[in-house]
């Protein structure tokens, strides 16, 4: 299928499972991400698009020129209800499109002069605080990143109050992509439990699936068998390794470094058609490692910036690349962005590709027995506790240790007193996946 127009632009918006398309988006000819929703002529959206996410999308439709058309990427089965009020009449994909078919269809998509969305996004006002509890009575500046923004991969809206150039204090609204994990697990029946468990993080289902799975054996009281557990921390490796490589993409946006973006997109692209064996693969990702911390000009504008303390991680129960970052370097952005490419090359050595229906578990665990457990994977930002407990016939609780949640409310001690110019920066470095905070 060709292309209607060429180098047509599209704006991205990600409901929390865009990410890895949106690295493999940006290498494809034909399309082009715009910088803003005035420039792009295609809207694209990645569910989830929960209603609270809805005014936001309804905002951006608004502001594009026309003509112009919207597609929405489904994620199996959350929720879409805020897509389908804001864009009625967009097309749909399923979610497992894959990206030279999406660009396709960006570029063959019709435009349209439609009306405008029906809901309107009217931003609260931001309180700020008085002049007289600060040493300088200056005027602050209230800056709004988010909640579309591509500096996390989902929707988050941080608020930023400055003093000149300086942050004075931040506060994080998440929430955006909530979609009720907990309860719908609770109503679920089998196999629909497991997929929906695998749902937790849409850029990691494999390790979500496996931390739910291993909490159904230990209820069950049986012993995850060898071979299961070679196969599932290969799976969870090669993972592990796509989302560094989606998420490097995303960084050297961030840090307007156009080689590193297309290097990060070139190495990920060669994992998921397997045009490299993993040790091919582990050889350019270490290659890549070392030139980075040779770049002096990309050392100067990640270090010491954001630095986090690993008694702080280690207080909030982070773990992952985040801590690795920060006690086995200078816990600042250099730091993390150096602890991801090691673990990504160390992963590859013994990472393997496997459909993830393979890992499904037998019925035989359903319904569980009466009582609780807990399992766990090692996950790209870290471990995923899976905790449930049953009452014999059901669920009656899910509970989830995530990530990146965890690492919510780290963030405005870490942005109090950075530049701003810097703010952006810190927060890509952290990975966020905010379907995974907001389940």
């Amino acid at each position: 299928m060709g292309f209607a127009l060429s180098r047509r632009q599209y704006f991205l918006v990600d409901g929390g499972s865009g990410n890895e398309h949106a690295a493999l988006l940006s290498q494809l000819p034909g399309i082009r991400r715009a910088a803003n929703p005035r420039q792009a002529e295609v809207l694209v959206v990645f569910a989830p698009v929960t209603d609270s996410l809805a005014p936001s999308v309804s905002e951006l439709y608004s502001a594009m020129p026309r003509p112009r058309a919207a597609i929405v990427v489904n994620a199996g089965k959350e929720s879409n209800s805020g897509a389908n009020d804001v864009l009625p009449y967009a097309a749909r994909t399923a979610a497992g499109i894959r990206a030279p078919e999406l660009a396709n269809f960006i570029g063959g998509c019709s435009l349209k002069h439609d009306e405008d969305p029906p809901e309107r996004w009217r931003p609260e006002p931001i309180p700020l605080p008085p002049k007289s509890g600060r040493d300088l009575a200056t005027e602050l500046l209230a800056l709004s990143i988010g909640p579309i923004q591509p500096f996390t991969a989902g929707p988050l809206r941080v608020l930023l109050l400055c003093d000149g150039e300086q942050v004075f204090s931040t506060q994080v609204e998440s929430g955006f992509a909530r979609r009720n994990l907990g309860q719908s697990l609770q109503r679920a029946e089998w196999p629909d439990v497991v997929d929906l468990a695998a749902g937790l993080d849409p850029l990691a289902p494999i390790a979500s699936c496996v931390a739910f799975i291993r909490a159904l054996e230990n209820l069950n009281k049986r012993r995850e068998p060898e071979t299961d557990t070679e196969r599932r921390e290969a799976a969870i490796a090669w993972e592990r390794v796509k989302n560094v490589l989606g998420w490097l993409h995303l960084f050297a946006f961030a840090v307007a470094y156009d080689q590193l973006q297309a290097h990060a997109s070139a190495l990920l692209n060669e994992m998921i058609h397997e045009t490299k064996n993993g040790e091919q693969l582990a050889q350019n990702i270490g290659q890549l490692a070392v030139k980075i911390e040779r770049d002096h000009l990309l050392r100067l504008r990640t270090s010491n910036i954001g630095c986090l303390d690993a008694k702080l991680l280690r207080k909030s129960q982070i773990d992952g690349p985040v801590l690795t970052g920060s006690t086995s370097g200078s816990g600042d952005v250099h730091a993390r962005l150096i602890a991801r490419l090691r673990s990504a090359a160390a992963d590859l050595t013994r990472a393997k590709p496997i459909d993830i229906e393979t890992l499904r578990p037998q019925k035989s665990l359903w319904p569980p027995p009466p009582g609780s457990a807990t399992g766990t994977a090692l996950g790209p930002r870290g471990t995923i506790a899976a905790t449930v407990a049953s009452n014999g016939w059901s669920l009656e609780r899910v509970e989830w240790l995530r990530p990146s949640a965890r690492l919510l409310p780290v963030i405005p001690e870490m942005l109090a007193g950075q530049r701003l110019a810097d703010a952006e920066l810190i927060l890509a470095s952290l990975d966020l996946s905010m379907a995974e905070a907001d389940a």
